[in-house]
Formats: structure tokens, sequence, C-alpha cells
């Protein structure tokens, strides 16, 4: 991946998700009056970890973002010492006395998706509801960032549910562009009976990590089955929405690079 990217890098779920709402909030309450777009695009560790890890050898960048910066992390021994945080794996970690987070999300995501599927068939949601259901379970997923930024923008919680209310707030969580895609991905697997369903803990990384790219990228390689989620409603297709080329064969993958190569 190193070789691939060269060290580009995309920037957190969670920066854009902040993004995202103190937009809503500005939409529909007026503030934050001031809302600055996060860097989506960047290179190495500190833009991947949005600063919690940093390649300690490089002096601080303080260029402005838009100055060009494509020497960064270029030269040898940046570019050694980047390598070596990137491979850092829990033993690494450990023996530098960090932190270590060993939560197994795969499974605890799993074992969520499976109690939204047994609600869904407990109060036999009609295919055509599905994606409300599953907005409002992902609303009870995101309260707390939602909390953080109505609490950052000086908006009371009496002016939150005076203005918005339960109704007012799901469609915050609705018009979020990668929440958008994160419920698209979680319904497509909802569509089938819970015995088909088949969550797998490696789909936690997906439906974490595919909606940013999905919305601010201009081409995304990815699974065959993610792609048919993004694209399968007829009204509403998500790659026409954010401008997005999404492909899943090789073939589309060749063609794509020689296009861009013309």
């Amino acid at each position: 991946m190193i070789e691939l990217s060269d060290f580009d890098a995309i920037t957190t779920p969670r920066q854009l998700l902040y993004y995202e709402i103190d937009m809503a909030l500005q939409a529909r309450l007026g503030r934050p009056t001031n809302v600055t777009a996060p860097r989506v695009f960047g290179r190495g560790i500190a833009h991947l970890t949005a600063g919690g890890v940093r390649n300690s050898t490089r002096p601080t960048d303080e260029r402005a973002d838009s100055e060009d910066k494509t020497s960064d992390i270029r030269a040898p021994i940046h570019r050694q010492f980047e390598e070596l945080l990137l491979r850092a794996g829990p033993n690494t970690h450990a023996r530098v006395g960090l932190p270590l987070d060993l939560i197994n999300w795969g499974d605890l995501f799993v074992q969520h998706e499976a109690s939204v599927a047994e609600d869904i068939a407990r109060r036999k949601i009609p295919r055509a509801e599905l994606l409300p259901a599953v907005i409002h379970s992902d609303f009870n997923d995101i309260a707390p960032a939602i909390r953080d930024r109505v609490t950052a923008a000086g908006i009371s919680a009496t002016e939150v549910a005076e203005s918005l209310g339960g109704v007012g707030l799901l469609q915050i969580v609705e018009s979020l562009p990668t929440r958008r895609v994160t419920n698209a991905l979680r319904v497509s697997k909802h569509l089938h009976p819970r015995p088909h369903q088949k969550w797998k803990a490696n789909d936690f990384i997906d439906v974490v990590q595919l909606p940013v790219p999905a919305v601010y990228c201009d081409v995304v390689f990815t699974e065959q089955q993610w792609v048919r989620a993004l694209t399968r409603e007829k009204d509403d297709k998500l790659d026409e929405r954010f401008d997005t080329k999404l492909i899943f064969e090789p073939e589309q993958l060749v063609e794509v690079l020689v296009a861009a190569s013309l």
C-alpha cells in the first residue's frame, strides 16, 4: 500500500463527520457561524490519523493547505521513519508505552447489526421503510458526535428540541453525506432475511472507511456488493449524487487509469 499510495492519505471519517454535522447545524440553526472544511487529502501518517501520530523527525509543516506539498516525506530519512510508524503493530506500541485499544470492533459491529435485524424483523418493517429504520439506529450511534458539535456551536438542548425535535434530528442524520453512504451499505444487508445476511467482522472496516472515498473521491474501486448497494435506488443513485465513479472489476480500473493518463 505504501508503494501504491506513495504516502498519499485520506483524513479520518470522524473529522469529516464533525464537519458535516457543523454544516447541517449551520443550515438549520445558523450556527456555528464559521465552518472550516477539513483537508480531505494529505500526506503521511499525521494526516492519516488527524494529528494523532506524527513523524517526530520531520518539522511541522506550517505552509498553508493550498500550497504545494509534493516534496513532503520524499526524503529518504523521513520516508524510512514514516514507514516504520505505519508498519508498527500492537507489540511495537506496547514496547514504547502507547495505550492499546484491544476492543474487537468487528465482532461488536456484527452483534450490533444482528440486533438491528432482530428489531426490524420483530417490527415487520417493510422493504420500502428499511432506510428510515436504519437511519434511526444510526442516530443512536452518532448521537455523542451530534451532542459534541451542538455544544461546540453554543446551541442549547432546549433550542434543539424546540427547533428540530426528533424528526429534525433524524433529518440531520439523513442529510450527512458520509452517513448516507454508511446507511446505504447497511441497508443492503438488511434487505435479506436474517439467515442470509451473513454480516462479517471485516464488513466493519468497509462500512467505516468506504463512505469517505465514496463521497469525496473521483473513483472508488471496491467490492461488487458495495457498488450495488450505492447504485441500487433508481431515484437516488449515490454515485451520481456525489459524482463518484464506483467500479469493482479490474478491467474497469484499467480503463479508468488509461483514460486518466490521456
